[in-house]
């Protein structure tokens, strides 16, 4: 079975949510960046229990985990469900799941347009991350 878009977004997406799941329940607090700002979180560090390594910057996080990386931007009100073609293709080099020759950049970007497009993907441009593109049916 050939890898699509649409499964790539919906797995970067899962493992985003899980990813600051994990790091809100260990750092007990919903909102991350103050936390870093306020430095009650470490800019970097790791989640042994969960084998994630993490990384604030900016208005964003980068995740490693042993079987893929996914680094995001927080959304409005704390929202992290956003993605782009650039955040798609860095999660796609570095997952075991996935064979980038099968999804190459051209194709994602076209794809994500036709997505766009048909309404299945909203481009709101709400600050601070005008740049994020959601999926229309995600509840973050």
């Amino acid at each position: 079975m050939s890898t699509t878009t649409q499964q790539v977004i919906e797995d970067y997406v899962r493992r985003v949510r899980e990813s600051v799941r994990y790091l809100r329940e260990h750092f007990q607090t919903d909102d991350l960046l103050r936390g870093v700002r306020e430095r009650t979180i470490p800019r970097r560090g790791t989640v042994n229990e969960h084998e994630l390594a993490f990384n604030f910057h900016g208005i964003g996080c980068l995740i490693q985990q042993p079987d893929a990386t996914v680094d995001f931007d927080f959304g409005p009100d704390g929202r992290v469900g956003g993605f782009d073609s650039w955040r798609l293709l860095q999660f796609l080099e570095s997952c075991n799941d996935y064979d980038t020759e099968e999804l190459p950049q051209e194709q994602l970007e076209s794809e994500i347009r036709i997505l766009v497009q048909s309404g299945a993907i909203l481009a709101p441009r709400l600050e601070p991350s005008p740049h994020l593109l959601y999926l229309a049916t995600g509840d973050d």
